[in-house]
This record gives structure tokens, C-alpha cells and sequence, in this order.
């Protein structure tokens, strides 16, 4: 599992699901389909804060990392706060 963590919490997302992680720089974002994006690949990617989307107290850790998960399908990016390792 890949340990991060965002809002002063820890998180592991199972490595099969973690495409990449970029440095993150908001002046590269932009509007596609009504969702802030980012270019990955040549193709847009939707992004979201990790703490808004799963509901908790949002804190302002800097984050300058997006992991990008990915399934067969779809693609979408999560603004953490650090990303802490592998284990």
C-alpha cells in the first residue's frame, strides 16, 4: 500500500489502484465537463481534495503532491498532503 497522508490523517491506498503522483501546481488546472482538471498523458483528469471527498474536517497542509489512481476504466486525481511510503 502506498501510506499518505491529508488533513492530519493517515492513509493507505492499495498500490494497484496508484497510477502516479505529480507535484501539484493549481495554475495548471482547468475546467473540463464542469470538474477542475489536470493534463496527464495528453488526456484530462479529473481532480478533487482527498478530505472533501471522503467527508472530513479540510486543513491547509501545503499540498503540492495529486496522486493519480486509476482503475480499467477511469482515472482521477487526489490532492493530499504528503505522501509518506511504501509498504
Amino acid at each position: 500500500v502506498m501510506v499518505c497522508s491529508c488533513a492530519g490523517r493517515l492513509f493507505a491506498i492499495p498500490l494497484a489502484f496508484v497510477e502516479r503522483s505529480l507535484l501539484f501546481d493549481h495554475e495548471r488546472t482547468f475546467p473540463f465537463e464542469g470538474r477542475s482538471c489536470v493534463e496527464v498523458d495528453g488526456t484530462p483528469v479529473p481532480i478533487a481534495r482527498l478530505e472533501r471527498v471522503l467527508g472530513i474536517e479540510e486543513r491547509s497542509e501545503g499540498g503540492g503532491i495529486c496522486m493519480i489512481l486509476s482503475d480499467q476504466a477511469q482515472r482521477h486525481g487526489f490532492l493530499i498532503g504528503a505522501l509518506l511510503g511504501v509498504m
